[in-house]
């Protein structure tokens, strides 16, 4: 996985990066993003602090400041999008999840 650190964050919202935090079980950089889920309900969901070619998602800052994550489908996806890997696919200290 070829991945850019979180220094290089920095302009990729647009005004100002996502706060970085750590992941409380593994100790790696994360950022998290509201999503919606399937139900229609808003959720949390960690996201690695790198980006990565992997990505599935792209982060966005709304006007109210809010951070969310987008889904961009595997045909929409090109080289010169910032995305990103869901933490929970890549923490080593979880199990892996299923589907």
């Amino acid at each position: 996985m070829s991945n850019v650190p979180a220094q290089a964050m920095a302009g990729s919202m647009g005004e100002g990066s996502p706060r970085v935090a750590k992941c409380r079980d593994c100790g790696e950089d994360i950022v998290w993003a509201k999503r919606t889920k399937k139900d229609g309900s808003v959720g949390n969901l960690p996201f690695d602090a790198s980006h990565s070619v992997d990505g599935t998602h792209q982060l966005r800052r709304t006007a109210a400041g809010e951070v969310w994550a987008d889904w961009i489908s595997p045909k929409q996806r090109h080289l010169s999008q910032t995305l990103r890997v869901c933490h929970f696919d890549t923490c080593v200290m979880r199990p892996p999840r299923n589907g």
